[in-house]
């Protein structure tokens, strides 16, 4: 114990003795694989000759694909519901085009469009990689790949058509391509939300083994319990600076310090991926030797580098000299976008206090008869670069909330600097069904056209609240506060005051007009159903 190595390791997976159980072909009794990768580690790092067999190890090996879904087995059916959703289009643009009368009497030209859409539509599909199964369970970059293969395919058709001047209505061409994408985008969000749903219930889609610290293991883990809808889950770790069995999460089996085979231990396993939390643990060119192991396999070799706080539009690959470097591009405060993202605010705004406003009065007329006092709440909150700012809310608490909050401060049930309660005394009876659904906040859309605040931000804290602030949640400041953000559709009120923070902090310093749809669209559903809110 305790020795010195600087050639190889190995990673073993045990199972019961005298089991007949075979794994890949390999008796789980005797899978103890061994496959040399000389130089991965770093010279002088201290081993185990010998990996420690724990239980749960063994029940791993006894059972390694319990709960797994595999996606390969996704790619088929889907296909066949691309393929219905390119005929439904192909259809319906037919059925506008012409009513009753699908083909017309002037030529076949249009019911040769219409069948060629089906396998032209599932090559593109393809061609495009939206049949990867890395990318099955994905959002943006799964619907990129389909609006890519879709702008080709138009390209093409639009050109096939002038080519053969075959009199085809342009029109036609122009309205079938993006109505498939449409339908097949509908169709792979459903999909990927019943994988998400299943996924945060318990199924994998991908057990992972990692090769790291400790302390690196533990953050992967943790990132990835965080994220249980990507299906990822860490099954086994490698520590191989380690000789003695660490301290690892809930879940997690030792598997050693040692690796040999690494293709055919991982997958003795019942792993799929295999994911190098700290890329340190390997010799200069340790990591090329590694992908090397695993060709010809199907597993996924995953390098997770210290920029977990980073969002991938913001990190650039720039090569120098065959040397990969991460460029990380700095968060945009100021220019085009803010200009345009302030507009689309207000906009948004304005329309919405003109639909709105018969709800508002009737809320008005409901809080003065339900208890006295005022209609609208005004509170002092911190905006854009610390200045102060009157809030407007509906008032949904007893006028003398205020003063009532210093009895009430040693039941605080929320930690950091904020206050909440979960059964606030304070809160009346109307107010907390117009807390529930979030009704309390539409006069912040004033403040909104004001300028005050954005539609979509950071939470407008107090200025008590900034007075303990650290220096992290200060950065909170360098945009407009918002009604709805991160934090909103991430749990509101359920959220701890450290992830409440690391949110907003995330959205400070990757906002952009895409995420702020996507996230005024989840806060209609988060609202919906009622969650996090009082």
């Amino acid at each position: 114990m305790g020795k010195h190595v600087s050639q190889s390791w190995t990673l073993r997976a045990h199972g019961r003795e005298g089991s007949t159980r075979t794994i890949d072909g390999v008796p789980a009794a005797h899978l103890r694989t061994a496959l040399r990768i000389d130089s991965l580690i770093s010279s002088g790092a201290s081993v185990a000759t010998e990996a420690t067999e724990t239980p749960q190890l063994l029940a791993l090996a006894e059972n390694p694909r319990a709960r797994v879904v595999n996606l390969d087995e996704w790619v088929i059916p889907m296909a066949m519901v691309d393929a219905a959703a390119a005929g439904i289009a192909a259809l319906a643009v037919l059925a506008v085009r012409f009513g009753l009368e699908l083909v017309p009497s002037s030529g076949g030209y249009y019911l040769i469009l219409a069948i060629s859409l089906v396998p032209a539509w599932l090559l593109t599909l393809t061609l495009a990689g939206t049949y990867d199964t890395r990318f099955i369970a994905a959002g943006a970059e799964q619907y990129r790949r389909i609006v890519n293969g879709a702008a080709w395919l138009l390209a093409i058709m639009t050109f096939i058509a002038f080519a053969l001047h075959s009199g085809v209505s342009r029109s036609l061409v122009l309205l079938s391509v993006p109505v498939v994408a449409l339908l097949t985008i509908i169709e792979r969000f459903a999909a990927r939300k019943f994988l998400h749903r299943r996924f945060a219930a318990g199924w994998t889609a991908h057990r992972v083994v990692a090769i790291g610290s400790t302390v690196e293991i533990a953050d992967l883990v943790r990132h990835m319990h965080r994220a249980s809808y990507s299906g990822f889950r860490v099954v086994a770790a490698v520590t191989p600076r380690e000789a003695v069995c660490p301290s690892l999460p809930e879940g997690v089996s030792w598997a050693g310090c040692e690796l040999d085979n690494v293709a055919a231990a991982v997958a003795g396993l019942g792993a799929d991926t295999l994911v190098l939390a700290g890329s340190h643990v390997l010799a200069r060119g340790g990591l090329r030797q590694l992908s090397w192991e695993l060709e010809g396999t199907k597993i996924d070799l995953v390098v997770a580098p210290a920029l977990t706080d980073i969002a991938g539009p913001r990190i650039r690959i720039r090569p120098v000299e065959g040397l990969p470097l991460l460029h990380i591009d700095r968060p945009q405060f100021a220019g085009v976008r803010r200009i345009v993202k302030t507009s689309i605010d207000r906009a948004i705004a304005a329309v919405l206090l003109l639909g709105l406003s018969p709800l508002l009065i009737l809320v008005g007329i409901g809080v003065k008869i339900s208890s006295r006092g005022p209609i609208l709440f005004r509170q002092t909150r911190v905006g854009l670069n610390g200045e102060h700012f009157r809030l407007l809310k509906v008032r949904t608490m007893v006028r003398t909330a205020e003063s009532d909050r210093r009895r009430l401060e040693h039941l605080n049930q929320h930690d950091g600097v904020l206050f909440k309660l979960r059964k606030d005394p304070r809160t009346t009876r109307l107010g907390r069904l117009l807390r529930r659904f979030s009704i309390d906040e539409v006069p912040q859309l004033w403040n909104v056209l004001k300028g005050d605040m954005s539609l979509v931000g950071p939470r407008p804290p107090l200025p008590s609240e900034v007075e303990m602030y650290g220096f992290d949640a200060h950065r909170r400041l360098l945009v407009k506060p918002g009604i709805t953000g991160l934090w909103q559709v991430s749990g509101r009120s359920d959220l701890s005051w450290e992830e409440s923070v690391r949110l907003d902090l995330h959205y400070v310093d990757h906002w952009s007009i895409g995420l702020d749809l996507i996230l005024l669209w989840k806060t209609v559903m988060s609202v919906l159903r009622g969650r996090g809110a009082y």
